[in-house]
């Protein structure tokens, strides 16, 4: 198992050497890692290796963990009873949660606080 670890943060590695497309925007300059769920807590024991990686490449990094986000903002909402009821109605506050945590996000960066634990 930790060897499937190896490998990715070798990958990782790997593309973070790599030039960005020079086409590419600032907001399309984005790498998300894609794993096996079975391996959650390595990935997360190793964080700090992917962000080594990225700034030794002389990426910027900025950590985005939104693991707790949607219960967060489910807990905030005064009819989330009902969602679970019909779930298909959280389609339309999508947006919402969204907006609920770029404005959580910023606030925090406003701040000076970090945006990750």
């Amino acid at each position: 198992m930790s060897a499937r670890m190896d490998r990715l943060v070798a990958s990782y590695r790997q593309l973070c050497e790599l030039p960005w497309e020079r086409s590419a925007a600032g907001p399309q300059r984005v790498w998300f890692v894609v794993y096996d769920k079975a391996d959650e807590r390595r990935l997360r024991a190793r964080i700090d290796e992917f962000e080594v990686a990225t700034r030794r490449a002389g990426h910027g990094w900025r950590h985005l963990d939104l693991t707790d986000a949607f219960g967060h903002w489910m807990a905030e909402q005064e009819y989330r009873d009902s969602f679970f009821e019909s779930p298909e109605d959280l389609d339309l506050l999508l947006p919402e949660l969204e907006r609920s945590v770029h404005e959580k996000r910023w606030a925090r960066r406003e701040a000076g606080e970090p945006s990750e634990p």
